[in-house]
């Protein structure tokens, strides 16, 4: 579609152009507008057929400006350009890097939760489009999806990169004792049981089953 609407707009500029010549060569200055208009219909007509946007492209937003400029806000869609390689990883850096998240209590969690449903009724909040992005990403970073349990702090995404950093030097030490060694692989494997367990996606989950996964 996309090699379809590049090539129906060079077509109509290469095809306005030649119009243009032919009505002011021939002295027909009143009808150049009406001669561009129908071929301008004609392709308009194209572009429906085949389903191209016959909207002016902007392409891809700037990052700067996605990062200080947010757009109207829409639940379930994210602040960043999706589409790009820098915005998506603006978004996860946003949503899941975001140490600030880490110290939301339970009270700021249900005002962030609070605002967003009386903005999905319609209400008038007179919150912001950047205030309202702000109350999203706190209930995405701090919260499970499936129940909507808040997720303590130290197992949020939003701390595992400052945790492993911990972790890794750890791992990673030249001069490491068998029992330094054994104490670090055992913190690297607990905490990831941990984060992975906090962060589930189904329901209450079978504890029996993961204390033997992980005594095993």
């Amino acid at each position: 579609t996309d090699d379809c609407g590049g090539m129906l707009r060079a077509f109509a500029l290469s095809r306005a152009a030649r119009l243009g010549a032919g009505c002011a060569a021939a002295g027909l200055a009143a009808s150049q507008t009406e001669c561009l208009g129908a071929d301008a219909r004609r392709i308009s007509e194209s572009c429906d057929a085949v389903g191209v946007d016959k909207s002016p492209s902007t392409g891809p937003r700037p990052l700067m400006e996605q990062l200080t400029n947010p757009p109207p806000f829409g639940s379930g869609a994210s602040r960043f350009d999706m589409s790009t390689y820098g915005g998506r990883a603006l978004h996860f850096l946003n949503v899941l890097g975001d140490p600030t998240t880490l110290w939301t209590s339970a009270a700021e969690l249900e005002a962030h939760r609070d605002l967003l449903r009386r903005h999905a009724k319609g209400e008038k909040t007179g919150a912001t489009d950047a205030e309202l992005w702000r109350a999203d990403k706190v209930v995405t970073a701090t919260t499970r999806g499936e129940t909507g349990e808040m997720v303590p702090a130290p197992f949020r995404f939003s701390f595992f990169a400052y945790a492993n950093l911990v972790i890794c030097a750890g791992l990673l030490r030249p001069d490491a004792s068998l029992a330094s060694a054994a104490f670090f692989q055992w913190l690297n494997q607990s905490y990831n049981a941990g984060v992975n367990w906090c962060n589930r996606s189904s329901g209450e989950g079978d504890i029996q089953s993961l204390a033997t996964a992980y005594v095993a």
